[in-house]
């Protein structure tokens, strides 16, 4: 960035920053990639089973077990590192903005309809309901920062929990279930950037879970 920019950012934000990053790259709507995964799976051959599952043992028709529970490892695996990271954003009408701006905490990322403002990142905060002073505080710390924004049109504001932890668990681990010894492959505790790290821990389970069926298959023989 040049040096007028990060002052302008420094001085909407109240910070010392002494440099900035400009770049190109992308960024992922996840309610549309989900269902592009969600198609392209079944068009694979995968089927989805919708069933609440409150303990292991229910699972143990299967060869192997991947647990992506989030927040609920806590109670589906007795988890204690996991914790709630509160976030709330706002969804506004912005089709002039083509830029996505992170900055202090702050940050404006643009989607095809819509651009995102946040955000908040509450540790330990279990509230999912939307609260006015967090909505307030996005919206000037994100008109500061963007000040077209100011008079834009809000679509939604939008509350919801991260499931935090010490660390990402992605890992095998080999419990009783039912009788019977199965690997259950773990991928959750990302917090904040699951989006960020999806693509790359889909890519570490897969390779577990193929370690793990290969083992299994080995020791039926």
């Amino acid at each position: 960035m040049a040096k007028v920019q990060v002052e302008e950012v420094n001085k909407a934000l109240q910070v010392e920053f002494q440099a900035g990053v400009n770049y190109v790259t992308f960024t992922c709507q996840m309610t549309k990639y989900l269902s592009f995964l969600q198609r392209r799976f079944v068009q694979e051959g995968g089927k989805i089973v919708v069933r609440r599952v409150d303990s292991l043992n229910q699972l143990g028709e299967y060869d192997a077990i991947v647990n992506c529970s989030g927040m609920d490892a806590s109670s589906l695996v007795g988890d204690d590192q996991m914790s709630p990271i509160r976030g709330q954003v706002i969804k506004v009408e912005a089709p002039w903005q083509f830029s996505t701006v992170l900055a202090g905490g702050s940050y404006v990322i643009v989607n095809e309809e819509s651009t995102v403002l946040g955000g908040t990142a509450q540790i330990g905060d279990y509230g999912q309901d939307v609260r006015s002073s967090d909505s307030e505080k996005i919206l000037r710390n994100c008109t500061k920062l963007v000040p077209s924004l100011k008079n834009t049109k809000v679509i939604a504001h939008m509350a919801s929990l991260r499931p935090g932890r010490t660390r990402v668990r992605l890992e095998t681990e080999i419990k009783e279930i039912a009788g019977r010894r199965l690997p259950v492959i773990h991928n959750y505790g990302h917090g904040g950037s699951g989006v960020t790290l999806s693509y790359g821990c889909a890519l570490s389970t897969l390779q577990l879970v193929k370690e793990a069926l290969k083992i299994n298959l080995k020791s039926k023989m």
